[in-house]
């Protein structure tokens, strides 16, 4: 698990890439926050409904984390840098920071992102 998650922080990843990936992470969260309700039953919400909500939303927070530190990778920075998207409005800079465009050279986190990859590949970082 501990690989898994240390590679998940490695390598680039452009612009569109990063974008589609924070809106499809973003929905996947959409549709785990229902996960809750649905598995309430009729004396209120379960124990295991709520376990499976946390630790789900633990491993999207991780992912679209992972995503944000690959995205500051492209620009040569560190990823150190994505727990500004923890500070309000802060968050807004960050994201329109990460908006522009990639370093089209190597930097010391690796050649540029490669476009060829399958989509949900180049989300998760596999290889």
């Amino acid at each position: 698990m501990l690989t898994y998650t240390r590679h998940l922080f490695e390598g680039r990843v452009g612009r569109k890439r990063w974008f589609l990936g924070i809106v499809f992470l973003g929905l996947l969260g959409f549709v785990v926050g229902f996960i809750g309700p649905l598995t309430s039953g009729v004396r209120g919400v379960s124990v295991i409904g709520i376990v499976v909500v946390i630790l789900l939303s633990i491993v999207l927070t991780v992912h679209i984390y992972a995503l944000h530190v690959r995205r500051l990778h492209d620009f040569g920075k560190s990823g150190k840098l994505a727990f500004l998207f923890l500070i309000p409005f802060v968050s807004l800079v960050m994201f329109f920071y990460l908006l522009k465009r990639s370093d089209p050279a190597a930097n010391t986190y690796g050649a540029p992102a490669d476009t060829t990859k399958k989509f949900l590949r180049d989300i998760f970082n596999a290889a």
